[in-house]
């Protein structure tokens, strides 16, 4: 849904509880996480009353910044592979390259 410019998700804390079910939250528990995701400003939320009250969340100002990581780049040496992260390039668009392992 969007709400003032921007797009706002439904979250069903119950459904998000059965399909988790490994990790044994209750439906407070999530909405206590989630809570304080939107307090440090990772997620904004909003609750919309039509025929109940349902929540929606989307991704606030400090996401980028949770999800941001440092590009590594592989360089290989005849003794053993060395894996270091490159200073010069850092984006929110960088993700970690994949790594191959000799086994």
């Amino acid at each position: 849904m969007e709400i003032d410019g921007d797009v706002y998700y439904w979250v069903f804390y119950e459904k998000i509880s059965e399909e988790l079910f490994i990790i044994k939250l209750q439906k407070s528990a999530i909405y206590k996480r989630l809570k304080k995701m939107c307090d440090c400003d990772i997620l904004k939320k909003k609750t919309v009353s039509c025929g109940g009250n349902y929540s929606y969340f989307a991704l606030g100002e400090n996401y980028q910044e949770l999800i941001k990581s440092q590009k590594y780049i592989k360089t290989k040496s005849p003794k053993k592979n060395n894996t270091e992260p490159d200073k010069n390039t850092t984006s929110e668009n960088d993700t970690l390259d994949d790594l191959d392992h000799d086994y």
